[in-house]
């Protein structure tokens, strides 16, 4: 874990983005991470295929 987070800290410095996965078996690191993505508005979305709810015609 220490190597992954000095690779995050430096990724970090130079204002890049980045995404980590987690793992299903770390429950409560991953829901106090969900649990702060709801307070945020993402900045983009993307959706893939008929958004849920739509009617087709």
């Amino acid at each position: 874990m220490s190597m992954q987070k000095d690779i995050i800290d430096k990724i970090r410095k130079k204002e890049s983005d980045f995404l980590i996965e987690l793992k299903a078996n770390q429950r409560s690191l991953r829901y106090g991470v969900e649990d702060r993505l709801k307070k945020h508005t993402p900045l983009y979305s993307y959706t893939e295929g008929p958004e849920l709810g739509a009617m087709a015609g």
